[in-house]
């Protein structure tokens, strides 16, 4: 009996063993299942996450699309309104344009009569004002050559004066040489004939007296001479036409007087180019005209040419 109920014990134990070592190895494959199940919900998960953030994203850069293409609508629609009112503003000055034209024409229309009248009245003036100009460069033609005329005498008598003062300070040279020696004579040697010493030197000082007074009435007669050119100078300027040779000329001999007759050519030249509001081309013209007249010399032998009037 004990036997028996033994082995029914150790039965139910063997019935248990195998139920649990079932059940064991259904929970061992469900919770293989489960933790399958698990890693696939996290990567499932995972890219939930991944399309979110893409989703983000996504609706981040739409919106900031939105915000630039509303902008971007903005400033186009401003540009816009510029354009029509620009349109608008361009339209009424066409039909502006329109009436006057309009308005023209039939003014044209009526006063034919009129224009031709008037063209006739404005034909008579220029006729008018052209014999007025004829006779007003007559005149200055005439001017010119008095002027010319009146330069060509000063020069005239200027180079006689120059001349004859320069023979008269030769011969005052050398009556100072002969007095000189006369009385360097005198001193070393005894006089044989006293009188005719003294006499000798009274002539010599009697001549040296009388070309010294002829010497500074010809200076004061150039003197005069040269007070006169510088104003005729100062003449022309106001009176010969601006851009010629002649006033260009009037203004370097001008300008040369204001400096005591001596400038460098390079100061000449832009003195004289901002007066007379011309190109270097008429100043340079006018300079040579003035050496060619002998009323100027240019000194090229020092570094800055110095050009130096002879009438000062």
């Amino acid at each position: 009996m004990v036997d028996d109920g033994l082995k029914m014990v150790l039965m139910d134990i063997c019935v248990e063993i195998t139920h649990y070592s079932t059940t064991y190895e259904h929970l061992r494959k469900k919770h293989k299942t489960l933790k399958a199940q698990i890693v696939g919900l996290q990567k499932q998960l995972h890219s939930r996450k991944s399309e979110l953030y893409l989703d983000t994203r996504i609706n981040e850069r739409q919106e900031q699309k939105e915000q630039e293409w509303e902008a971007q609508m903005e400033e186009g629609k401003n540009e816009l309104e510029q354009l029509e009112g620009k349109i608008s503003t361009i339209q009424l000055e066409i039909e502006g344009l329109d009436e006057e034209i309009v308005l023209g024409d039939e003014r044209a229309a009526i006063d034919q009569t009129l224009l031709a009248g008037e063209n006739e009245t404005l034909e008579e003036l220029l006729q008018l004002r052209a014999e007025e100009k004829n006779d007003l460069l007559a005149a200055l033609d005439a001017l010119k050559r008095k002027r010319e005329q009146q330069v060509a005498k000063s020069e005239k008598v200027e180079t006689s004066q120059s001349a004859e003062l320069v023979r008269l300070k030769s011969k005052r040279d050398a009556l100072k040489k002969s007095i000189m020696a006369q009385e360097q004579n005198v001193e070393d040697d005894v006089p044989t004939d006293r009188v005719s010493v003294e006499a000798r030197t009274k002539e010599l000082t009697e001549a040296l007296r009388q070309a010294q007074e002829k010497l500074n009435s010809e200076s004061s007669t150039l003197m005069e001479l040269k007070s006169k050119m510088q104003l005729i100078v100062e003449k022309a300027t106001n009176v010969v036409a601006p851009g010629s040779v002649s006033h260009t000329a009037a203004v370097l001999l001008h300008l040369l007087d204001l400096k005591k007759g001596e400038m460098t050519m390079t100061e000449l030249k832009s003195e004289a180019m901002r007066l007379v509001q011309a190109d270097s081309t008429l100043v340079v013209r006018s300079i040579y005209a003035l050496v060619g007249s002998a009323l100027i010399q240019i000194d090229r032998t020092q570094a800055e040419s110095i050009v130096t009037s002879l009438i000062i």
